[in-house]
């Protein structure tokens, strides 16, 4: 059971690996960008582009990875890798 339920865990890892992308790139063309600040300029798009890494490691560092209470992070690290 635990076996096959890694399986299809896997295989749902690689879809969203493999579906990532081309979502990133529709949701950003697809923004509704009527109103905001620098929609009219051509070098909006740099400015979003430019922001987001910003924003997403601030994310990173106010949300960390929580911890599981009872491993340390390099048996965490061990116990992923085992199970690829």
């Amino acid at each position: 059971m635990a076996e096959e339920s890694n399986q299809q865990l896997y295989v749902l890892s690689v879809l969203s690996a493999l579906l990532l992308p081309p979502t990133f790139i529709t949701g950003l063309f697809g923004m509704n960008v009527k109103g905001l600040s620098f929609a009219e300029d051509p070098r909006g798009i740099l400015f979003v582009l430019g922001l987001e890494p910003p924003v997403g490691s601030g994310d990173l560092r106010y949300h960390p990875r929580p911890r599981h209470p009872t491993s340390t992070r390099l048996e965490l690290r061990r116990t992923a890798w085992a199970m690829i």
